[in-house]
């Protein structure tokens, strides 16, 4: 059972420890954060995307995967709470919605000029935004900016805005509020300009875990739970005819306790790694454009790893297996027909691994046992997309400490990651460039709780989001920067303590400097 202890703040901010949740509690005598240290799988709020994958996922480590151990700035939770509901690994979780509190008067989100792609930006107003780096006012794509749903009124809440790669098309989750309760959830689409939204899926009691586009921006992955919340299920929804009148053809592909995916580059196969409560896996390759194709298994047993992935261009696929001599995981890479191409001790378990933008990289991280959370520094491994031989393959650890999360830059000459600052009490954005092979710190932040789920399972969320500029000169976060965070502290203004996002430039005059686009607790980059 978890165990509960009450913080005052006052200039400290409470750690998110062991896959604890941090929740807002108001009291007489003001406020007070609740730590919930979780001796169990954590149970975040349903109204999470994510939710069902760190419930379901991380219970019994079905997957592999590990809750991180990061301090993050939430927002409060006002939406009642209805029956608890089981999730398909068997936990229970709160079926609640958070809904977050308006700000009064609403902030003005202003994107700095200078930049390329545009932002679709999370506000605390439950609305989604999208805006652009020209000096124009943002369009409110989704939700309402003016009357957000509260603990007792309806309304509509957007979570998890997921652009297709080119930016023409943005996906979203759209939760119902009734009487400030979930009441359905439908899943809507925009053109890139936040303009003609189509409910692609509607009328679900549970809102989806994941979305994503495939390349060619047709095909849309929703991950949810199935009936009675006893499986996760994975449906393909082809967009590429859908309109208000028409709705996408949908289909089932795969089912599991846990399922992670990875899209070739050109739309025509999807990777899918399904995990049982027995904690068996199994990987399988699905022919995405054919609508009566079934996944076919691979002759592999997949180890405990997450999120299987294609090269950038194609030509390689990586998953790991566990190794029957060492008991380590293996990383296996195999070309595009399924041969093996290479294979590689990761030197520990439950390794996550992130292909370069230019194809040729491969970086992973193998969990340290004794910083739950946390990998072992960053490795990169050196492929030869044109070898038509198993190669012996080596590996370069690159970063040396514990990470939490890692992201390619377009270029693929950065490594963006994340670690814990030296007391542990606040998260450090770092850069490992490739070209001097010298690792700098940018800057020191909390993450919003958004943030802290995308840590978390920043493999998936790599694949499908990004947070990096289109032309890599700067990253994307939401929560508070140390020196925001500090000077709120200081100023006893502790009731304003809501993330922000921040456009970080990572070169330049401003490298390292956080620019505030506004309030927010998530966004991501376009091209």
């Amino acid at each position: 059972m978890p165990h509960k202890k009450n913080f005052r703040l006052s200039g400290l901010f409470v750690l998110m420890l062991l896959g604890g949740s941090l929740l807002w509690a108001c009291g007489d005598s003001g406020p007070t954060y609740t730590l919930t240290l979780a001796t169990s799988a954590p149970t975040p709020s349903a109204a999470s995307p994510a939710a069902s994958t760190a419930a379901n996922a991380s219970a019994g480590s079905a997957d592999g995967s590990q809750p991180t151990s990061t301090p993050v700035i939430v927002n409060t939770p006002v939406a009642a709470t209805p029956a608890p509901a089981t999730s398909a690994a068997g936990t229970t979780r709160a079926a609640s919605a958070t809904v977050r509190p308006t700000a009064t008067p609403l902030p003005t989100l202003q994107a700095p000029q200078g930049y390329t792609g545009k932002l679709a930006l999370l506000g605390p107003d439950n609305a989604l935004y999208i805006l652009k780096f020209d000096g124009s006012q943002p369009v409110v794509a989704l939700g309402s900016a003016t009357a957000p749903p509260s603990a007792t009124q309806d309304g509509e809440v957007i979570e998890w805005p997921t652009w297709s790669k080119d930016g023409s098309k943005l996906a979203a989750m759209s939760l119902n509020i009734k009487s400030g309760q979930v009441a359905t959830t439908d899943v809507v689409v925009t053109d890139g300009n936040g303009k003609n939204p189509v409910k692609v899926q509607e009328g679900d009691a549970t809102p989806p875990v994941f979305i994503s586009w495939s390349p060619d921006g047709n095909l849309l992955s929703v991950l949810g739970q199935g009936a009675g919340g006893s499986q996760l299920e994975l449906h393909l929804l082809d967009t590429s005819k859908s309109s208000a009148t028409t709705k996408p053809t949908d289909r089932k592909v795969a089912e599991g306790s846990a399922i992670y995916t990875g899209w070739s580059p050109d739309s025509q196969q999807l990777l899918i790694h399904t995990s049982t409560s027995s904690n068996t896996s199994a990987l399988a390759l699905l022919a995405a454009k054919d609508s009566q194709a079934q996944p076919t298994a691979l002759k592999v047993t997949p180890s405990l790893f997450r999120s299987p992935a294609f090269s950038a261009d194609g030509s390689r696929r990586a998953f790991s297996v566990t190794n029957s001599t060492t008991g380590n995981e293996d990383i296996v890479i195999q070309d595009k027909d399924g041969n093996d191409a290479g294979k590689l001790d990761s030197g520990g378990k439950n390794a996550n691994f992130s292909w370069s933008p230019t194809g040729t990289n491969l970086a992973f991280g193998i969990a340290n046992p004794s910083s739950q959370g946390l990998y072992k520094g960053i490795s990169l491994v050196t492929v030869d997309p044109t070898a038509t031989a198993p190669t012996t393959l080596t590996a370069t650890q690159v970063v040396t400490e514990d990470v939490a999360a890692f992201f390619w830059s377009p270029d693929g000459k950065k490594l963006a990651y994340v670690t814990l600052n030296d007391t542990g009490d606040m998260l450090l954005w770092k850069l490992y460039d490739t070209t001097t092979k010298k690792s700098s710190t940018i800057t020191e932040w909390f993450p919003s709780e958004n943030w802290g789920q995308l840590i978390t399972f920043f493999d998936q969320y790599a694949q499908s989001n990004s947070v990096w500029s289109p032309d890599s000169k700067a990253l994307v976060f939401a929560g508070l920067s140390k020196d925001d965070y500090t000077a709120l502290v200081e100023s006893g203004a502790t009731d304003s303590l809501q993330p922000q996002v921040y456009i970080l430039p990572v070169d330049g005059t401003n490298a390292g400097i956080p620019q505030a686009v506004g309030y927010g607790s998530l966004a991501f980059w376009s091209k």
